[in-house]
């Protein structure tokens, strides 16, 4: 599977300086595909698993979006949510929820949400105006 030699929690792919897009998702096959997509589509990607992953994914890189999955082992979805728009320098980072949930069942205001199964179409359609318009300014 192409990107799958991308160990998870390492950014890859993409332009370099493009959008860097942190993907919170246990499924592997989803995880991998979103990676890819992303990556054609010029981002920068980081893979995490659990929201505890991502948490320490922080440490090295604020990311400019995230695309979490909301039922995830550990720290969930939901929570993850929370404590990113509760951290300096997130509360105005997109988030958008990967989910089999339907939007309304999601109980949080996510910016955006794509639905499980998806495709290439449906990732460049939700994700493709954050790709345009998310990117963090970097200080001079």
């Amino acid at each position: 599977m192409p990107g799958a030699d991308v160990p998870r929690g390492a950014a890859a792919g993409g332009e370099e300086g493009g959008t860097y897009v942190l993907v919170v998702e246990d499924d592997e096959d989803v995880s991998e595909l979103l990676g890819t997509h992303l990556r054609n589509l010029g981002a920068r990607v980081t893979l995490a698993e659990s929201g505890e992953e991502a948490m320490a994914c922080l440490d090295e890189e604020l990311p400019d979006l995230v695309i979490a999955d909301i039922m995830l082992p550990g720290i969930d979805g939901r929570q993850l949510f929370d404590a990113l728009k509760n951290m300096p320098g997130m509360s105005e980072t997109p988030v958008i929820a990967a989910t089999v949930l339907d939007e309304q069942d999601i109980g949080r205001h996510f910016d955006a949400c794509i639905s499980k199964p998806f495709g290439r179409a449906d990732i460049a359609r939700v994700v493709g105006p954050y790709l345009a318009t998310a990117k963090r300014e970097t200080p001079e």
